[in-house]
C-alpha cells in the first residue's frame, strides 16, 4: 500500500481484520475486490508458471487435508501447523 496515507491503510486493515466488513476469516477476496480495497494486485494467467505452481500447491493442500482429516493449515516461517477436523458422530 505504498503511497497510501496512514488513514487509508488503517481503513483496509480494519476491513480485513474485523468482522465489520467480511464476516469470516475464510471469506474469499478475488483480485478485483482486493484492488478495490487499494491493495496492489498482480493478476496471473493460468498459463503463467507462477500461477501453475500456486495452483499445484493449493491442490496438494486440498488432497493432504482430505487424506489426513485436517480442516485448516497454518503456515509459519519455520513450521506448518494442521488443525484436525472433529470426527463426525
Amino acid at each position: 500500500m505504498s503511497g497510501k496515507t496512514p488513514e487509508e491503510v488503517d481503513a483496509v486493515v480494519k476491513k480485513l481484520a474485523s468482522r465489520d466488513h467480511y464476516h469470516s476469516h475464510g471469506s474469499v477476496i478475488d483480485a478485483s475486490e482486493a484492488a478495490s480495497l487499494g491493495l496492489n494486485v498482480l493478476l496471473l494467467d493460468s498459463k503463467d508458471e507462477l500461477w501453475q505452481k500456486l495452483w499445484l500447491l493449493r491442490t496438494m493442500y486440498a488432497y493432504d487435508c482430505n487424506a489426513h482429516g485436517y480442516s485448516k493449515l497454518f503456515e509459519g516461517e519455520l513450521v506448518s501447523s494442521a488443525v484436525t477436523a472433529k470426527p463426525k458422530p
